[in-house]
């Protein structure tokens, strides 16, 4: 399963954007554990988000935020908050992986639509961003849930709250290094407590 909670002591990515003034930007932060975030493109701030304290953006279209950590290999899990109400429609949140740049990347994340609640999963490559894929899921808005991925050699697999939702073979970036968050068309929603382990 998606299981990675609890194994703290191979972390080497962990933030839990706590320890900050909500509003402050994203970029330039550093992780509990880990290297720089870095923002992409967009605008990523941290925000005390109903009882939680997290990473998100008011600013509509593509947000995202990376830290790149050295490893080609890796789990990834992050805790995801969805809205789909204040007027704001397709909004999305989730994960950034296997990134080279605000051009090339993975992501792994939470929609709303007209049909119900889905996990998205896309790519970025050279500015262009397609949809791989896309499932249904059950959630209720503003709660608790987790996305991960595990990202080895061309081999990915994505869990929504430990349930495989995606599992693939892609050679596009596997030597891409760089973790972090996809907020799109943000307004409520916002990415918690993530954490990365090597595979």
């Amino acid at each position: 399963t998606g299981a990675g909670i609890g194994a703290g002591s191979r972390r080497f990515l962990f933030d839990d954007f706590s320890g900050g003034t909500s509003g402050t930007a994203l970029d330039g932060r550093t992780p509990v554990i880990g290297n720089t975030w870095t923002t992409l493109q967009g605008s990523l701030r941290l925000a005390s988000s109903e009882s939680n304290q997290g990473a998100r953006s008011t600013a509509a279209s593509f947000n995202l935020g990376m830290s790149t950590q050295g490893l080609q290999n890796y789990y990834i899990e992050a805790e995801v908050f969805g809205y789909a109400d204040n007027g704001v429609p397709n909004e999305q949140a989730g994960i950034l992986f296997r990134g080279n740049s605000s051009a090339s990347y993975y992501t792994a994340r939470l929609h709303r639509d007209a049909g119900g609640w889905q996990i998205l999963t896309g790519i970025s490559s050279n500015g262009n961003f397609a949809e791989l894929s896309s499932n249904a899921v059950t959630y209720t808005t503003g709660t608790s849930a987790r996305i991960a991925v595990s990202a080895v050699s061309s081999n990915v697999e994505i869990w929504f709250n430990n349930s495989t939702v995606f599992s693939f073979s892609r050679d596009f970036n596997t030597t891409g290094q760089g973790i972090g968050i996809f907020i799109f068309n943000g307004n409520r929603g916002y990415v918690a407590d993530l954490f990365a382990e090597p595979r």
